[in-house]
């Protein structure tokens, strides 16, 4: 008898126990499972209203980017304002409105923003003033559209992360390059075919961590590079179509040892001391087309050993003269379009440069 009741007891703890495994396994399933694999929700937006936008969320289903490019009646972008984690918009090209700016300028999260060729004036602009995580701001110019001045960049200059700042073709002075000295990340700056001029160069001195700066079309000169020989991380400068840039420039643009790309288009250079920029071993790129460089040059720029890409097109070299260049061995691109070389000094040069794509033909861009 006592042995049946010790099966019995025993047969009861065997339920016990199984009923409590059974009753875990389903409050893991329950409550307990992997947070990784629970579904969540994307954020409220009506993509509908954007069939032409492209966007981009996260792991979370939130909106972090969004692009609408090249449209002449896009739709209100008041519902971007609701986007808790929107992080990059472009809008380059659309037909968009000072209103449309103060609703992106709630959104907190901006730190991209790219509105080249928009129809915005100053008072969309002032609206972007909150935006404290905002690092790249492109505006442009170009076509005729923005019409962004002073006054409008004035307000930029409480946006002190900005890293990216572009302002091409716009009616913008040294003045207005001055009120933006509080933003002391600046990395990039793009002032092609604005009004600034020498005076704002030690206020650009002062951008201590710039390494791309585009002054091409502005009154800059030699004087003015001279002063941003103090910028040090300096990689790539645009000064071409700047005639106010002659040969004293390249003595000082020698101080510059990051220099990787250097752009005298249609500057005011020519046959000077192109064997000062030998000590940049960073220099891969260089620019000179349209100058008036000759034959005398070659022995000094035949010297810039680092070269990967040299456009002396539109100069007055010739077949004899390129023969100089054999010692660039690392030429990737020669261009000489529109000078006084033909395909004789060509096929003269190439077996020396056998790696290198000699351009001498001029082709129209398209």
């Amino acid at each position: 008898m006592s042995r049946i009741l010790k099966l019995q007891w025993m047969s009861g703890w065997l339920l016990v126990l199984a009923a409590m495994f059974v009753g875990c396994n389903a409050a893991k399933d329950a409550g307990d499972a992997d947070p990784g694999s629970v579904a969540v929700a994307p954020e409220p937006f009506d993509e509908t209203l954007f069939s032409a936008a492209t966007v981009k969320r996260d792991g979370q289903g939130s909106v972090i980017s969004f692009q609408l490019r090249d449209q002449s009646a896009p739709p209100s972008l008041a519902a971007l304002g609701q986007l808790r984690k929107l992080r990059s918009v472009v809008l380059s090209g659309s037909a968009i409105t000072d209103e449309d700016l103060l609703a992106l300028g709630t959104v907190t999260t901006l730190e991209s923003l790219d509105l080249r060729g928009c129809p915005i004036s100053d008072e969309g602009v002032k609206g972007l003033a909150g935006l404290r995580k905002l690092k790249s701001l492109k505006l442009s110019g170009k076509d005729g559209k923005t019409t962004v001045t002073d006054a409008g960049v004035a307000s930029l200059g409480k946006a002190s992360g900005l890293k990216v700042i572009a302002l091409d073709f716009l009616p913008i002075s040294d003045q207005g390059i001055e009120s933006l000295s509080g933003c002391a990340e600046l990395k990039e700056l793009y002032l092609a075919h604005t009004d600034v001029s020498d005076a704002v160069a030690t206020c650009l001195a002062g951008f201590t961590n710039l390494q791309k700066l585009r002054l091409s079309g502005t009154g800059f000169t030699s004087d003015g590079v001279a002063e941003l020989s103090a910028l040090k991380q300096l990689t790539e400068l645009d000064v071409s179509e700047c005639q106010g840039v002659d040969n004293q420039a390249i003595s000082a643009l020698a101080e510059s040892p990051n220099l990787a790309k250097l752009n005298l288009y249609a500057s005011g250079v020519a046959d000077g001391p192109w064997q000062m920029l030998a000590g940049l071993e960073s220099l891969t790129w260089l620019n000179i087309d349209k100058t008036e460089l000759t034959d005398a040059s070659i022995p000094s720029l035949a010297k810039l050993t680092s070269l990967t890409f040299l456009h002396i097109g539109s100069t007055q070299v010739t077949n004899d003269g390129i023969q100089g260049l054999q010692t660039l061995s690392h030429l990737k691109t020669l261009i000489v379009t529109r000078t006084n070389v033909d395909q004789a000094g060509v096929d003269a040069l190439q077996p020396a440069l056998q790696g290198t794509e000699i351009l001498w033909i001029y082709q129209p861009p398209k």
